[in-house]
């Protein structure tokens, strides 16, 4: 009996040593697809992205079809496709995917299905809209105000058709990949307000909010909410342009009202809105105002030979990253005015509107910045 119990026992090790071995194992997806002949893909590269636009894989196009295979990631619930104009998007999980690029979602497998039937209705609510907009337009007998209106009146519809459409699907797919989808398309509804935004976040479940994209996109939105308009300045390190470590608060926050430009020396609106600051300085400068570049996604020399090519004046912060997460710049140029006291005035200046307001500014504080 002793010796029966000892191989029950060492049994059950086994077996739960097996069991261990199994639950290690990581889980796998493979997505097979094909391109549209007209793509011309023969020979080139398809390349799988998350919705960040991470690259994550790429292979060749054979007999106009491909084979993605790979680890699935918890934090990455939607992937995109890409060969030259065409996409789609796929939920890696197991089973059987096929993604069809003259398409725009993935198929086959049970979450996949439940993506492509939203995407669909995406699509149809946006086809129809455009479909509607360009007979407006062909429409002599109406005049160019009515068009106008009727063209924001079918606008308002379609946002508001994706607004209902989405909420219902991110209801139903609340903890799912399905979910990630339908919360990703309502953050980016125009005017969007805060309280939306916390009813769609008690809504999702966990796996929806550990996203990797929607986790993302969340500190945008509270960054962006911390650098508003009336806010107190974010401080942030960066270098100088002979390498030596400076902060934003140098120079903001300084007794003087601040433009802080987020530029770069490869970007062609950055460089012809130089004239334009230029001009400001001279006008503004003996009232006061100070001028500070922040160059973003760029190189220390690059930025160095941009400065001296543009005859700028004023000092430069180089800071590739954090400066532009901290106060959620995803385009350049982007103009900050800053008070006296550090709060930020306006943000998204160009052109005309600087000196509109920085006039008015002066105007009010006896000619003086």
């Amino acid at each position: 009996m002793k010796n029966m119990n000892k191989k029950v026992i060492v049994w059950l090790f086994v077996l739960a040593g097996v069991i261990a071995s199994c639950a290690k194992q990581d889980k796998t997806y493979m997505i097979s697809g094909t391109i549209p002949e007209v793509a011309e893909a023969e020979g080139e590269y398809v390349y799988l992205y998350d919705l960040s636009f991470t690259l994550m894989d790429s292979v060749k196009v054979k007999d106009n079809a491909f084979t993605f295979t790979g680890k699935i990631n918890d934090t990455i619930n939607i992937v995109q496709i890409v060969s030259g104009g065409f996409f789609a998007y796929a939920i890696p999980e197991e089973g059987n995917i096929t993604a069809d690029l003259s398409g725009m979602s993935a198929k086959g497998t049970p979450l996949n299905d439940e993506l492509h039937a939203y995407i669909s209705s995406m699509d149809s609510l946006t086809t129809n809209t455009i479909k509607h907009i360009e007979e407006l337009g062909r429409d002599s007998a109406l005049t160019q105000e009515h068009v106008a209106m009727e063209e924001q009146n079918l606008v308002n519809s379609y946002e508001l058709a994706v607004l209902s459409l989405s909420e219902e699907v991110l209801k139903k797919h609340n903890n799912d990949a399905v979910g990630v989808m339908a919360i990703k398309n309502l953050f980016r509804l125009p005017q969007t307000t805060p309280e939306q935004i916390k009813m769609w976040k008690s809504i999702a479940g966990k796996k929806v909010l550990e996203d990797h994209f929607i986790k993302s996109y969340l500190r945008s939105i509270q960054n962006l909410n911390n650098t508003e308009k009336g806010q107190p300045f974010v401080d942030f390190e960066g270098e100088d342009l002979q390498g030596k470590k400076v902060k934003l608060s140098e120079y903001v926050g300084k007794g003087h009202y601040t433009l802080v430009d987020f530029w770069a020396s490869w970007c062609g609106p950055c460089k012809r809105e130089m004239p334009n600051l230029k001009k400001v300085k001279e006008i503004f400068g003996p009232k006061g105002l100070q001028i500070v570049g922040v160059g973003v996604w760029d190189e220390t020399e690059k930025l160095q030979k941009g400065v001296e090519q543009l005859g700028l004046t004023w000092p430069q912060i180089v800071s590739n990253e954090e400066a532009t997460t901290l106060y959620a710049i995803e385009g350049i140029p982007h103009i900050i005015l800053f008070a006296p006291d550090g709060t930020i005035v306006e943000r998204g200046l160009y052109g005309k509107e600087i000196h509109r307001i920085l006039k008015k500014i002066a105007e009010e504080h006896d000619d003086k910045l």
